[in-house]
């Protein structure tokens, strides 16, 4: 295996920091708010220290999901080349964007729901610019594995690998973004998002390998970012789930 670059080394060390430092903030459930009545803020000493944990309050999803992106990028460099790693992200972000701003407006194919600020800052006031981003990290990383293990798969049965992976990300998923931090509400007698938003993520995943994806991939068993990064995040939903009792 290729020596990871210095950027690739400082981009994955940064990322593994701050899910860190967001297992803390989260499960002890710090907020600007609560932080503010902290002794050390009481008396209005350190206001610039105040205000960038309150930046990194605000922000962390935003700079967590840029971070596993960032990291994704460069994996997809490392195995398909500049080129192709250039193209597949920008459609998986601009599919999925499309989509997902055609779901806000109409319903179809996830279901009702809409997007809040807590998820920071959003395209066009509709779309976070998170969530282009983490169907990038998911699909991308779902990828990496299953041509790891089943490297003679083609584009179909990969993407049915993929799609299955994907939904199981988000089944884990759902119950910390909407109902622990409010990241986007479902118009629901639940609350819970219907049968059809499962399909909807195994549909799309499926068609952005089927449509996009490179089947050409080099030392994939050996590069840890894949199972590290979905690990981890699915790792930090589970804790954020188990301290808000869902």
């Amino acid at each position: 295996m290729k020596s990871w670059t210095k950027t690739e080394k400082v981009s994955f060390f940064v990322y593994l920091f701050w899910i860190s430092i967001g297992f803390v903030t989260m499960s002890l459930q710090w907020s600007e708010s609560r932080i503010g009545d902290w002794e050390i803020f009481r008396e209005d000493e350190h206001p610039w220290f105040r205000e960038f944990l309150g930046f990194c309050l605000r922000n962390g999803n935003p700079i967590l999901m840029f971070l596993a992106a960032l990291n994704v990028y460069l994996m997809m460099i490392r195995h398909w080349g500049l080129s192709l790693a250039r193209r597949w992200s920008l459609m998986v972000m601009l599919v999925s964007g499309v989509v997902e701003v055609f779901g806000t407006r109409t319903g179809y194919p996830f279901g009702v729901y809409y997007y809040t600020e807590a998820m920071g800052m959003m395209i066009f006031g509709v779309l976070p610019i998170s969530i282009p981003l983490a169907w990038l990290v998911v699909v991308s990383c779902a990828l990496i594995g299953v041509k790891c293990y089943y490297p003679e798969w083609n584009k179909i049965r990969s993407g049915i690998a993929v799609g299955f992976i994907a939904t199981g990300f988000d089944y884990v998923m759902e119950p910390f973004a909407a109902r622990a931090m409010g990241y986007w509400l479902w118009q629901t007698p639940t609350g819970l998002p219907p049968w059809q938003n499962y399909l909807a993520w195994f549909g799309l995943s499926f068609f952005l390998v089927w449509r996009y994806a490179s089947m050409r991939l080099e030392e994939s068993c050996s590069d840890l970012r894949p199972p590290v990064i979905l690990g981890s995040m699915m790792l930090l939903f589970v804790v954020v789930r188990y301290v808000h009792g869902i």
